[in-house]
């Protein structure tokens, strides 16, 4: 029997695995931006997003120091860090984004308004992978549209920054959609990034990065605000964002690791649940209270959406795969049948002397 087997047969670690898995993609949504609005003058508008995630990234990589067994040295070559620069790039792209919606709006309308993000996701895997969908995937992704649209008429109303939250959450959407697009791609095509341990990747995202992230701070002109955002952060707010840098760091392989003691079906049951949790965490912790009646109804079917679309995917996905298998099958008996049709006196005809 196998580890991984084991692993599987194991209930202490498999509610291990999903704990890992809920806590830090639960609690990095909360973290982030309970973060930010301790780091936020709620007066003057100020904030300091990339500073935040600055501190994360230099978070992360403490901890990845701990873990440099499991990094592959023989990786950590120019050639595979020229190779990263795409992806590096979108994803300093996408934690700031993130935090910079935090910036304007709440939970529940990040989680929702992310949910176009299957649209974009189409989009990007039809140009660049050539991949196509069916007929129930275009209808969730209307109905996502549909709720998120239902939801966003009284969102416009309650939020005072409505339309700078949702720029830059679909500018997140777009960075995060990008990002995952191009790793799938990177580790189809580069031989180097495919065999990457997890280690190894979440080093090359996170130290590359930073410079990105420095610049980017510095422009904005963070640093003119420290004085007057820093000393105003209470120990708790400190406390929070400590607590986003090891959440940062566990969501990174949390995912990976849960995917590998579970069916694709229970993955996504247990990822989709949590957007729940996180709405329901939000309402409950940070008062993020839905603006009226036409703004749930706009939830429950942009959620809805959601699940149908990613129960549909990976029907998808899933009938893809045995038709490869089949048609592998079917080239299989092909060239067995060509092999034993073969005349005998065409093999003696083919034999020297």
């Amino acid at each position: 029997m196998s580890s991984e087997e084991k692993d599987r047969q194991s209930p202490a670690l498999f509610m291990a695995a999903v704990a890992q898995f809920c806590v830090s993609s639960v609690g990095m949504m909360i973290g982030n931006k309970m973060a930010m609005d301790y780091l936020r003058d709620a007066e003057t508008g100020h904030a300091l997003p990339s500073t935040l995630v600055v501190v994360q990234v230099i978070g992360t990589l403490a901890l990845l120091g701990y873990f440099r067994q499991h990094i592959d040295k023989d990786k950590l070559t120019p050639e595979c860090a020229k190779s990263w620069i795409p992806i590096f790039t979108l994803f300093a792209g996408m934690i700031y984004t993130s935090a910079k919606t935090f910036q304007y709006v709440h939970v529940s309308f990040v989680i929702i308004v992310r949910n176009v993000g299957a649209i974009v996701t189409t989009f990007v895997e039809y140009f660049v992978r050539n991949t196509t969908v069916n007929a129930q995937i275009l209808i969730a992704e209307i109905t996502i549209v549909f709720g998120t649209v239902l939801y966003s008429q009284e969102g416009s109303r309650y939020f005072k920054d409505f339309w700078a939250g949702i720029v830059w959450c679909m500018l997140n959407v777009v960075c995060q959609t990008l990002y995952g697009v191009t790793l799938k791609w990177k580790m189809d095509h580069d031989k180097s990034i495919k065999e990457m341990s997890k280690y190894t990747m979440s080093l090359f995202n996170n130290l590359l990065c930073l410079p990105y992230l420095v610049v980017v701070a510095c422009v904005s002109g963070e640093p003119w605000y420290y004085s007057e955002i820093l000393p105003a952060v209470p120990m708790s707010g400190w406390v929070v964002i400590l607590v986003t840098c090891v959440i940062g760091f566990m969501i990174s392989t949390s995912g990976f690791g849960l995917q590998k003691l579970v069916s694709a079906t229970t993955f996504l049951v247990i990822n989709n649940m949590t957007k729940i949790l996180n709405i329901i965490l939000g309402i409950v912790f940070l008062n993020d209270n839905l603006p009226g009646g036409i703004s749930v109804l706009g939830c429950f079917i942009s959620l809805g959406g959601g699940f149908w679309y990613s129960y549909q995917t990976m029907q998808l996905n899933e009938q893809r795969r045995l038709e490869r298998i089949e048609a592998e099958k079917r080239q299989v008996e092909d060239i067995e049948n060509r092999r034993t049709s073969s005349p005998p006196n065409a093999l003696l005809e083919r034999r020297p002397g």
